[in-house]
């Protein structure tokens, strides 16, 4: 997983006097001086350092404190980002939210909580979210329906039989919201189906797909669907899928068009 890294538009130590910061010597540190931040139960110090993949970065150390606690604070940021609000965000999310929140030494911890999503790390997630919202948003919406299991049992059955008659033949499939339409060669088959509406084309696939369709349907009832470009059978938890071919494609390559 790579999250981009943020702009380099703003130095993160030309904002830190503004976040009351203030300057030590510190010979360790690249230009010689680092900068301290004391609240009220936390100090943390950031230095100009050179990491362990060999690039500079502001690297922030120091101690959290409470009455029954004490630990670490270690993170570091880049050494330029986008913009003084990404600092903020980032120095609240390093020094730990519950330690500045409700601090009076540091005026800008609540603004800078409710900056968490500029975080590049926030930005990233947020974009999957948003993608796996929008891909069930596709998922619910493409063409499927549900057949009964002995009426796909006899979808199965009819197909089977004409791929031994014609190999190298084509079947299509198409719902029309009440039925579920079979065609192999110019022999129709049709079951009832439910779904929620009907599909605005009919996909065809080659007969010779149907060697790794499963011989046993446990489940009942069976859901038929097509799913990024591939007819899909679902059943049980197990689900068969084969390559999608339009009918557009199967006129264009063999001439033949379904009515």
């Amino acid at each position: 997983m790579e999250i981009p890294a943020p702009d380099p538009i703003v130095l993160v130590f030309s904002v830190l006097p503004e976040l009351g910061f203030r300057p030590i010597v510190d010979p360790l540190s690249i230009g010689g001086i680092s900068w301290v931040l004391k609240g009220t139960c936390f100090d943390v110090k950031a230095s100009r350092l050179t990491s362990m993949y060999l690039r500079e970065e502001v690297q922030c150390s120091g101690i959290f404190r409470t009455a029954r606690s004490l630990g670490m604070i270690e993170f570091s940021m880049p050494v330029a980002v986008e913009s003084k609000e990404q600092v903020m965000a980032w120095l609240a999310y390093g020094i730990k939210a519950d330690a500045i929140s409700h601090d009076p030494l540091i005026p800008w911890a609540q603004k800078a909580l409710d900056l968490k999503h500029l975080l590049p790390w926030e930005r990233y997630y947020t974009k999957i979210r948003d993608e796996a919202a929008q891909r069930r948003k596709l998922w619910l919406a493409r063409p499927h329906c549900i057949v009964e299991r002995k009426w796909i049992k006899a979808v199965l059955g009819f197909l089977q039989e004409q791929a031994s008659k014609n190999p190298e033949g084509e079947f299509s499939v198409l719902f029309d919201g009440e039925m579920l339409s079979v065609r192999a060669g110019r022999v129709p088959l049709g079951v009832p189906a439910e779904g929620p509406s009907s599909w605005n084309e009919r996909y065809s696939q080659p007969l010779s797909q149907l060697a790794s369709i499963p011989v046993r349907i446990m489940s009942d009832p069976v859901e038929m669907g097509i799913w990024q470009g591939n007819l899909r059978l679902d059943h049980g938890g197990q689900r068969w899928v084969s390559r999608r071919r339009s009918a557009d494609q199967s006129l264009e390559e063999q001439g033949t068009v379904h009515s």
